[in-house]
């Protein structure tokens, strides 16, 4: 049976952008996203890492492609819709979620609709979404990284003999090792540097990374205290 392509498949391949999935599985092009992802009082609990709010392109179904714009004040919006009205663009919605969960922009979302036939459009929706474009190399150019990465392999890698794992960590601070994990995803505490040990990734914590986690819970608030059963 013959798949059809869609927009956003011809869009991507044109310009060489990477198509993923969201949180609801539904392909889209990510582009400039948080540094700080929220995570949501609500639903299933993920980590911040699953989390992409940020502006992204998707395919809007009537052959016109959508640029999802999530910005931190209303200021850039207004900036960016008269630059993006007079290229033509459509708008489609213009931060009216402000203030409604889940979504925890300051402004809201915002939504403008584009021909991703038309190259002018196209350039301006990949630009003001911050969407990366993939690198083309040359065969002299992926020959010289394979040879770096084959080096970078064979390097041995210093493992501190000393220190604490993740696990440990957080029980010296009195916490779940979940909870460590979430201080690292959301932004809150710079974790250890990572080592690979056959493979697999590892945080070696010292004493001044348990001062500084120290200091984050000194400054996080205590949720309600659950309720005894009777």
């Amino acid at each position: 049976m013959e798949t059809i392509e869609t927009s956003l498949e011809k869009f991507a391949e044109t310009y060489r952008i990477r198509i993923r999935k969201d949180e609801c599985g539904e392909p889209v092009i990510f582009g400039r996203l948080w540094k700080n992802q929220p995570i949501p009082k609500f639903g299933p609990h993920r980590p911040a890492s699953e989390y992409h709010y940020g502006h992204q392109i998707f395919d809007n179904g009537d052959g016109r492609l959508a640029v999802l714009l999530m910005f931190e004040s209303p200021a850039k919006w207004t900036f960016a819709e008269r630059k993006l009205v007079a290229a033509g663009f459509t708008v489609k919605q213009s931060g009216i979620s402000k203030g409604i969960p889940p979504f925890f922009d300051r402004h809201g979302e915002d939504v403008v609709l584009f021909d991703p036939t038309n190259k002018k459009q196209a350039k301006l929706a990949l630009r003001i979404s911050g969407a990366r474009i993939k690198r083309v190399l040359t065969p002299e150019q992926k020959n010289v990284l394979a040879t770096r990465l084959a080096e970078a392999r064979l390097k041995p890698v210093a493992v501190p003999m000393s220190g604490y794992s993740t696990a440990e960590a957080a029980k010296k601070l009195g916490v779940t090792k979940r909870t460590l994990l979430e201080w690292i995803y959301r932004g809150v505490l710079k974790g250890p540097k990572q080592f690979r040990v056959m493979g697999t990734l590892w945080r070696i914590w010292n004493d001044s990374d348990l001062r500084r986690a120290r200091k984050v819970k000194s400054t996080m608030k205590r949720g309600p205290k659950p309720k005894k059963r009777k």
